[in-house]
């Protein structure tokens, strides 16, 4: 549907709630064979969990059906504009409960540290963003594709996928922070891994 010309509208307006919800589906831990079918232990008790297999790292505990699909998904919404890559590249903050005027507040406030968008600022006064973007890069994004540089379950081209997307966040300047602050980790994973050095 994404590569679907007459879509493509579409998906330029897609919100940035929807973005940062598959950021979070990019490190959802494996801990049982029903991965899809995830059950939050933080809330219900899961009898079949290992706590050992908690141990085994980061390809033994990700959920790597997701993390693919979910990356898949970006990069090709990534693809589409410039300003989905900076909306993505950047951390969303949700609202708390009760802080309907919040929007109008920021976009008010002198703070450095926000910066509401129109589209957010619109969305926000019809109730269909719960959140604002502010001038931090996502941390979460970057901290997820740092691994998946290296991993070696999921699909083949699971690296790959990492370094286009992280190649298409680094193409507006917005996210040079972000890139920034992954930079010495993938150097440090090319020293361990040549297959990091050759994709990234």
């Amino acid at each position: 549907l994404v590569d679907n010309a007459d879509n493509q509208s579409i998906f330029l307006s897609v919100p940035n709630s929807l973005l940062h919800r598959l950021v979070s589906l990019l490190w959802v831990p494996r801990l049982g064979p029903d991965s899809l079918e995830y059950v939050d232990p933080v809330y219900t008790v899961v009898s079949r969990v290992s706590t050992l297999k908690l141990l085994n790292g980061y390809d033994a505990t990700i959920d790597f059906e997701l993390r693919d699909k979910s990356v898949e998904l970006l990069i090709r919404l990534t693809n589409l504009s410039p300003d989905v890559k900076k909306r993505l590249g950047r951390c969303w903050v949700p609202f708390k409960n009760g802080d309907n005027g919040s929007i109008r507040r920021a976009s008010r406030s002198n703070n450095n540290e926000l910066n509401i968008t129109k589209q957010d600022a619109k969305e926000g006064n019809t109730g269909g963003v719960r959140g604002y973007l502010t001038m931090r890069p996502n941390a979460r994004l970057y901290e997820s594709l740092v691994p998946m540089l290296s991993t070696k379950v999921g699909r083949n081209d699971a690296s790959q996928l990492a370094s286009r997307l992280l190649a298409n966040l680094a193409l507006v300047p917005e996210n040079r922070v972000g890139m920034l602050y992954i930079e010495k980790k993938i150097l440090e994973l090319s020293c361990l891994d040549a297959h990091v050095a050759n994709v990234a």
